[in-house]
């Protein structure tokens, strides 16, 4: 009934470990402040900002415990998402995509605003979608 929108993010800390000895990530650690999400309209994003409480919880962070490789191309991440204060376990594929120095990583998964505590705001008394999508793209130098 209502449409989609997206927010992004171009204000992300990034760390990974490479094992230069394998080809391969070992770890990551990402770091994000709400306030950074930017969907376009400056309404939307103030409210989402009430909604999310963003002085109270500013930032989200992923933390990962295990990285599986099913091919050079393709792995399997797990690790904590702590998000409105709350962590929680999450695990998502990846893509790699090598090109030259830099390594590519790609990917995406869904959230359920419920897990985190949020209060889904109401449009005519229909509260939004509990589910929030996440799409990521970094780059790395390797």
């Amino acid at each position: 009934m209502l449409h989609a929108w997206e927010g992004k993010n171009k204000q992300v800390d990034c760390i990974i470990v490479y094992n230069d000895g394998i080809g391969r990530i070992e770890k990551v650690a990402v770091a994000a402040k709400v306030a950074d999400f930017d969907s376009g309209n400056s309404n939307r994003d103030s409210h989402t900002l009430e909604v999310l409480e963003a002085l109270k919880y500013p930032k989200v962070t992923f933390v990962s415990n295990a990285i599986t490789y099913s091919s050079d191309t393709l792995a399997e991440v797990q690790g904590s998402l702590t998000f409105h204060s709350i962590t929680r376990a999450v695990s998502f594929p990846v893509a790699l995509v090598r090109n030259g120095k830099n390594l590519q990583v790609k990917g995406n998964f869904s959230i359920q605003l419920t897990d985190y505590q949020v209060k889904r705001p109401s449009f005519m008394l229909i509260p939004i979608d509990d589910r929030m999508d996440l799409e990521f793209y970094m780059e790395f130098a390797i």
